[in-house]
């Protein structure tokens, strides 16, 4: 079952397993959807008594077979949001989970578990056998934010142009719930039906967002070095894992030597999509409507100019429009410089494979060595 599926079946009041399994790594989606499901099924006067949250890191598995094993006297199902159950050692948790799916006294009763973990999650449904729903909470891939966003305005009551959904993206990153919560103001203050502008997003919202990833890769993109190397430590003392921080910055620079490549071998194909890249990198960091308008205009054009490509090229330079405003920034960086840095690239990811003693400083030292060539060069990889 997808999300939207399950969303439905809540609001039909139509869930017809006890045990829902919320698998995936969006946190966030996840709690609003159980917040949702308790505020559709249970009366608000029965959430005390029949809504039940069990941190099985915390309390045994014996409280939820308490739980279980009691009665309300209202009308409302019972709601056991079950969490942590990879706390339990292996054995105890194959008992506990078998245990469960042998309770045949589950009625009018539902147990949601949340699982991040793909392991644990496989296992739970393995065991929990057919009455046990799977739905996976991800966040959205980086082509879908803007779309995501114009959703959820339409769902607080409002409209969000494009433009106004980049602006608000690139003030919040990507933090779902700082997202949803900075919407439901600004839908506030246009009220039922009305448009949240790119100008009503600039004066109402601060800059939220924390550092991801996707900073990162537009630093290297923008040879910004004291940024990149800020965001690389960020990342890394936020527990981020160096060969996640390292990807992205690998497969931007191969799609940066692409565009490059193409450009060198047909310059009659690539080069009206160059010119109009320029446009798009002289326009960065510019919100206000006009530079929104010429920066559309830009995008459109080299669409179009894309779709005259053989389908195969095309998708491999420009699979979406949002790309255009990453591609640009190859427009940074010259063909040599790409061409040289490309050993040095299997050196230090071949390194990263090794995990260096000091991941912090090595990540920067390849990001200064990538954005500033001149400055390391020749300086051996220290694994």
């Amino acid at each position: 079952m997808d999300v939207a599926s399950l969303e439905a079946a809540i609001k039909a009041r139509a869930l017809d397993k006890p045990f829902y399994l919320f698998a995936g790594n969006e946190e966030f989606l996840k709690e609003r959807t159980f917040e949702r499901l308790v505020n559709a099924l249970v009366a608000p006067e029965d959430v005390a008594e029949n809504v039940h949250r069990l941190d099985l890191g915390v309390s045994g598995e014996a409280d939820l077979f308490s739980g279980l094993g009691s009665f309300t006297f209202n009308e409302s199902p019972r709601v056991f949001l079950v969490m942590n159950t990879d706390a339990l050692p292996a054995a105890p948790r194959a008992a506990f989970l078998d245990r469960l799916a042998a309770t045949t006294a589950l009625d009018r009763t539902f147990l949601i578990f949340f699982a991040g973990e793909a392991g644990l999650a496989a296992e739970l449904v393995r065991r929990l056998g057919p009455r046990c729903e799977r739905i996976d909470f991800w966040a959205p891939f980086e082509n879908q934010m803007v779309p995501w966003i114009q959703k959820e305005a339409r769902e607080a009551g409002a409209v969000i142009p494009t433009d106004a959904a980049e602006e608000l993206l690139d003030k919040t990153g990507h933090d779902l719930r700082l997202i949803v919560q900075e919407l439901g103001k600004l839908a506030l203050q246009v009220g039922k039906g009305g448009t949240i502008t790119p100008a009503l997003v600039e004066t109402a919202v601060g800059y939220l967002r924390q550092d991801s990833v996707f900073d990162l890769v537009d630093a290297v993109g923008l040879r910004d070095a004291p940024r990149a190397l800020r965001i690389a430590e960020n990342l890394l003392h936020q527990g981020q894992a160096a060969l996640r921080i390292w990807f992205p910055i690998v497969s931007a620079l191969r799609e940066f030597r692409l565009l490059h490549d193409l450009a060198a071998d047909r310059p009659d194909l690539v080069t009206p999509v160059t010119d109009r890249l320029r446009g798009i990198l002289r326009l960065h960091g510019r919100s206000d409507y006009k530079s929104n308008q010429e920066r559309k205009a830009l995008i459109d054009q080299i669409q179009q100019v894309v779709a005259t490509w053989p389908p195969l090229l095309g998708g491999a330079v420009l699979p979406n429009p949002r790309k255009a405003r990453h591609l640009a920034q190859a427009l940074n960086y010259t063909r040599r410089e790409l061409v040289d840095l490309w050993p040095r690239l299997l050196e230090m990811d071949a390194a990263f494979k090794m995990t260096p003693v000091n991941e912090v400083l090595f990540l920067q030292e390849c990001l200064l060595e990538i954005i500033a060539p001149p400055a390391l060069r020749g300086r051996p990889v220290a694994a």
